[in-house]
């Protein structure tokens, strides 16, 4: 078990013990739930929190917000509602942790997405400033030309092209040769 499912399980097991459980319990189980791109335990959690912890540590409610727009797949409201609250200490180091991991989930799709992109597109996909973009690309091997950045070669582990993609080229070819 990694060091978030044993935190998540101590939490539930306090939460279990002594219900209602404080707000500290409930934001620091509710921050890894979205960490774990948990989405459905993070909303029976949100369910089960008392109204007056929700209403008294707004900073839950503010986090559930956030997974909310995880949930709709609203990954650059997510990362500003990340980035631009400022979390108690309990909840920061997992907040951090999940505006990198939301970054990284929108670029991999796009990687997996596009060939190339422009840097004004890709601006709208991340909330990053246009002239910082090369600089958050540069640490996942993006080559950028003339305002289009250009992903690196989707492959699998063995550097391989992805399953899909071989199988899609063997049929192009073979329905080329039935139609010649």
């Amino acid at each position: 078990m990694s060091d978030l499912d044993d935190k998540a399980a101590e939490l539930e097991k306090q939460e279990l013990l002594m219900y209602p459980a404080g707000a500290e319990v409930y934001g620091t189980l509710l921050a890894i739930y979205l960490l774990q791109n948990d989405l459905c335990n993070a909303k029976f959690l949100w369910k089960r929190i008392p109204p007056n912890v929700k209403s008294t540590h707004l900073e839950i409610s503010q986090l559930w917000t956030v997974g909310q727009y995880l949930w709709k797949h609203d990954y650059k409201q997510a990362i500003c509602g990340l980035e631009t609250q400022s979390w108690p200490t309990y909840i920061t180091p997992y907040a951090n942790r999940l505006a990198e991991s939301t970054k990284e989930r929108v670029v991999t799709l796009i990687r997996t997405a596009f060939s190339s992109i422009r840097l004004t597109e890709l601006a709208e996909y991340l909330p990053v400033d246009l002239e910082n973009i090369p600089s958050v690309l540069s640490g996942w091997n993006w080559r950028i030309e003339n305002d289009i950045a250009y992903p690196p070669e989707v492959t699998t582990e063995n550097g391989s092209m992805l399953k899909c993609d071989k199988q899609l080229s063997t049929l192009t070819k073979l329905i080329s040769c039935i139609e010649n």
